[in-house]
Parts: C-alpha cells; sequence; structure tokens
C-alpha cells in the first residue's frame, strides 16, 4: 500500500478538473467510516499496483460521471434510456476494453464515493453473514469490478465460488483485484466469460448474487427465470438495481417499485430483506412521481410457486 493517502489526492484531482462535483463529492466522503476510507485507500493502492496514476484514476472516474450526466439529460428530455437492446450496450460498452476498464475503476470509486452506492455496499456487508451459513456454491452474476466477489471470498463460508460476467475486462481485473493481497489470501474462485442468459451453469447455486445487473439486460422476466433455475430449493439471492437512473449501457428501466417487486413474486421469489435509498429528504413516493433515481437491494428466497 502506498505510504501516503491516495484517497486526497485522486478526490483533489477530481475537483480541480470538476470544481462543481465538490459538495456531492464531500457529502459522501463524509459519511465513510475508517474501516470504509481503509477500503478505498487499498482499492486505490490496486490501481497504482496496475501502472495508473492519480490522474488517470481521477480520469477514469469522470468518464463514468460525465457518463451519467450525458445520460440523464437525455432521460429527462426523452423519458427513456438511450439504448434497449443488450447487442448496443455490448458493442459499445462490454467490448470496448479501453472504454470498459475506465467505466469499472469509475464504477468501483462509486462504490466508496457515492452516499447511495456507500449505503449499498453496507447492505450487501450486512447481508454476508447469513449468507455465508448456507455453505455450499456462492455464484455472482456480472462481478464488475470485483469489489463484491472479493469481500464475499474474505468472508469464506462456502465450499465454492463462482464469478460469470459477459465482459472479458470485467473478469480480468477482477481475477487481478483478487490476486492483489489487498483482502490477504482468498480461496479459489473459477471465471467464466458468458452471458448468464445463454450460458446457465449446470451446478445450482446456494447464493446468486447480481449486483446492479438486472438494468442491463434486455428481458428481466428471463433473467429471474433463469436466476429460479440456476439455484437450489433453499437459495438465497442478492441482487441490487436501480429505477430511474441512466446510464450508457443501462436497458430496462422498472416502470415502479411496486412493478419490480411484482416481478419477484412472479418467478418465485418472496423478499426477506430490502434497501431503498433516494436522494436525500426526498420520499419513496416522490422519487416515483418526479422519476428521480432510485437504488434499491434485496435478499430474495425461493419457495413461491411460479
Amino acid at each position: 500500500m502506498s505510504s501516503s493517502p491516495l484517497g486526497p489526492l485522486v478526490g483533489a484531482e477530481v475537483l480541480r478538473r470538476k470544481p462543481m462535483h465538490r459538495r456531492f463529492l464531500m457529502h459522501s466522503l463524509n459519511l465513510l467510516t475508517a474501516a470504509e476510507q481503509l477500503d478505498a485507500e487499498r482499492y486505490l493502492s490496486f490501481l497504482i499496483s496496475e501502472g495508473e496514476t492519480v490522474e488517470s484514476v481521477a480520469a477514469a472516474y469522470l468518464v463514468m460521471v460525465d457518463d451519467q450526466f450525458r445520460e440523464t439529460m437525455h432521460f429527462r428530455q426523452t423519458g427513456k434510456y438511450r439504448f434497449s437492446e443488450f447487442a448496443q450496450a455490448r458493442a459499445d460498452v462490454y467490448d470496448n476494453a479501453p472504454f470498459m476498464r475506465q467505466y469499472m475503476l469509475g464504477l468501483a470509486l462509486s462504490t466508496f464515493w457515492w452516499a447511495n452506492h456507500v449505503q449499498l455496499r453496507r447492505f450487501f456487508t450486512a447481508q454476508l453473514p447469513s449468507l455465508c451459513a448456507l455453505g455450499g456454491l456462492y455464484r455472482e452474476v456480472g462481478p464488475g469490478h470485483g469489489i463484491y466477489f472479493g469481500q464475499a471470498l474474505a468472508a469464506g463460508g462456502f465450499d465454492r465460488y463462482e464469478a460469470i460476467d459477459v465482459s472479458a475486462t470485467s473478469i480480468a481485473l477482477t481475477q487481478r483485484l483478487l490476486g492483489s493481497g489487498i483482502w490477504g489470501e482468498l480461496p479459489e474462485a473459477s471465471f467464466k466469460q458468458a452471458d448468464f442468459l445463454q450460458n446457465v451453469p449446470g451446478d445450482r447455486a446456494n447464493v446468486l448474487v447480481m449486483g446492479e445487473v438486472l438494468e442491463h439486460v434486455e428481458t428481466p422476466s428471463l433473467f429471474l427465470a433463469r436466476a429460479h433455475d440456476a439455484t437450489t430449493p433453499d437459495a438465497r439471492v442478492f441482487l441490487t438495481t436501480c429505477l430511474n437512473a441512466p446510464a450508457i449501457d443501462h436497458l430496462w428501466n422498472p416502470p415502479s417499485l411496486k412493478a419490480l417487486e411484482d416481478l419477484f413474486a412472479e418467478h418465485g421469489f418472496a423478499i426477506v430483506e430490502r434497501c431503498e435509498l433516494g436522494p436525500p429528504g426526498r420520499t419513496l413516493a416522490e422519487c416515483e412521481a418526479e422519476r428521480l433515481t432510485l437504488n434499491v437491494g434485496y435478499v430474495l428466497r425461493k419457495g413461491l410457486s411460479k
């Protein structure tokens, strides 16, 4: 790990390039616990070990910030996300290795630097002990930058760990992150570059994690059906997703929170735990009425008839 705190250096470079981001960033950073600050430092140290610099990390983060701003303007003007077909997102994002790397680094930093993403990670951390108690196979679809997957491996408790992602860039980044030592020595894990909809694994998972995945698919109903088929009868599914949250690779926007949760029930899942996060000071009703961004997380269990 670097002997100098990297977070303040990268943050200062971000604000030098985009001063208007100060209020948002400072609010989020002030929420972090000492342990979360240490996690952020460890991740930044990993990036430096990968050959990144303070300047390149700041630039990657701002690629993601600028993308969100641009897509938000499009959403406000049209009421729709820019893309609706997976092939478009795959060509422009997932198979575009240079852009995908920057995008994943920016999203990783948002785990520590965006208040709602900080809260979602805390929700995941709080659920890990009960998920680990199930043992068996832990499968994560779309590990992306690898932070949640690494955290699960560090927690232990499972017999096997498996990651599936459509992006070769994400798979490689996650593998290098796990091998970096920032979480110490971790259990072995298997990795597969594949589309979960097209390549359903033979072994059923005891825990299936899908962090920020549903908004990236054309047919969430089919995705949830596959999730049901690919898990054991007593499995738990941890997922996060969002409403009214435009990004270049977001395809599906749930019409309402109720419609999203009804979709779970339609595919044989009951809600065990939930986390709902809107802008500070705004109610869920206001978020839906004004189409404001809403981040949500769930633990689901199987058992309802489909």
